[in-house]
This record gives C-alpha cells, sequence and structure tokens, in this order.
C-alpha cells in the first residue's frame, strides 16, 4: 500500500513502529466507526 510506503519514508528509523501502529490505529478505527455511522444514516434516511 501506498500509504505504508509514505510512513516508512517520512518517519526516521527509531520511530517507525510507532507510525505504522498509528496507521494501523486509524484504519481499524475507521472501519468500526464507518459501520455504526452507516447504520445510523440507513436507520435515518429510510434505506
Amino acid at each position: 500500500m501506498s500509504i505504508q510506503e509514505f510512513v516508512l519514508n517520512s518517519t526516521d528509523t527509531k520511530r517507525r513502529a510507532k507510525g505504522l501502529s498509528h496507521l494501523t490505529a486509524g484504519i481499524f478505527a475507521g472501519s468500526i466507526c464507518g459501520c455504526a455511522i452507516g447504520a445510523m444514516l440507513a436507520q435515518r434516511i429510510g434505506l
């Protein structure tokens, strides 16, 4: 994935693991929140 390469290229070697962990946390949080927000919108709109 290009976002992983961006994180690896933009961080130094000491902070690389922290950058990748933040990326992974953001991806999982987006997946969880996206499903919940989508369900609320579907219920509100009536889909």
